[in-house]
């Protein structure tokens, strides 16, 4: 088992509880700007933890394992989440067990009445990483190949998108490999940026600002990657990038952030229970801070018995 890298796990833990905070009651500036790179950071650091020369067939069976596996537990959670809102709720609320399952597959937003999109990130991730290893291969035969695969994939999925308007993780899938990619060329330069992490900082923030002051100045919107919904394309690959940057410079610096570590290792059961104990608390507490406190709190316990729980299971 490859030992775990610390600060990646300190990016997951201050990424997840943006996460939290924007799926929160907070202003429309705000959540901009946490979308505006907190999903490209995610990718970025998969980017520098993936192996290009991994035989394919395990490379395939660990993305299976570890995010495919998951999401499906994940969304039928999510489903009977939405059921027992359904039941609560009664007449105001519609639930759908034929789309719901639908959903599960075919990854689709705002289509159907009941649905899993939420949870979009991990099949969209698992297409992204063995697009990715595609690539690599095809690095490694031709530069040139790989350039040109990456472009007409991207070209297809963007062109789908401005021609059927439906949002799914296919429309996401251009931009996600692009950042994963990022991590990849960057990952043999993480000494160097440690170095001089707290200049990057400086200088990313800065330009960070500049293009998301520049993308909502233009474009006036509410920006959320999973809608679609970003603006000027260019400025907002650049504000993820930017971000990227930022979030792995601060997590360098904060190696003794064993809490946010901790939340970080468990990063993908936060982001996958997070809309149902979130969903509860917004009935009670309307602040976003105090909703976001209350929900990291919450799932801290409930995974520190599931983890407890399965240790005891497996030994």
């Amino acid at each position: 088992m490859s030992k775990r890298i610390e600060w990646i796990d300190i990016a997951k833990g201050i990424l997840i509880v943006l996460v939290v905070l924007g799926h929160s009651e907070i202003s429309g500036v705000a959540a901009s700007v946490i979308n505006s790179f907190h999903m490209a950071v995610f990718f970025f650091l998969a980017g520098l933890t993936i192996k290009l020369n991994e035989n394919k067939n395990l490379f395939i069976v660990k993305r299976l394992k570890g995010l495919i596996m998951p999401y499906i537990v994940l969304a039928f959670i999510f489903l009977g989440y939405q059921f027992m809102k359904y039941k609560i709720i009664g007449g105001g609320y519609k639930f759908d067990l034929k789309s719901g399952l639908f959903s599960i597959f075919i990854p689709v937003s705002g289509r159907i009445s009941t649905t899993v999109y939420g949870l979009w990130f991990l099949p969209c991730l698992f297409l992204a990483n063995i697009a990715v290893y595609g690539l690599g291969y095809l690095y490694r035969i031709k530069k040139q190949l790989a350039l040109f695969s990456y472009i007409i994939g991207s070209a297809g999925c963007i062109l789908f998108y401005e021609i059927t308007g439906v949002t799914s993780i296919l429309s996401i899938l251009p931009f996600a490999v692009l950042w994963l990619l990022c991590g990849v060329k960057v990952k043999g330069k993480l000494d160097t940026i440690k170095l001089y992490s707290t200049q990057i900082i400086i200088i990313m923030s800065i330009l960070f600002i500049v293009f998301v002051g520049m993308n909502y100045s233009i474009s006036h919107v509410r920006f959320d990657l999973s809608s679609m919904t970003i603006g000027v394309r260019s400025l907002y690959i650049l504000s993820g990038l930017t971000g990227s940057f930022v979030i792995i410079c601060i997590s360098m610096q904060l190696e003794k952030m064993k809490i946010l570590a901790k939340i970080g290792k468990d990063s993908l059961l936060y982001y996958g229970l997070h809309f149902e104990v979130l969903g509860v608390i917004d009935k009670v507490v309307k602040l976003g801070v105090f909703q976001t406190v209350i929900t990291i709190f919450v799932l801290w316990w409930v995974i520190l018995v599931y983890n407890k729980i399965k240790k005891k299971i497996h030994v």
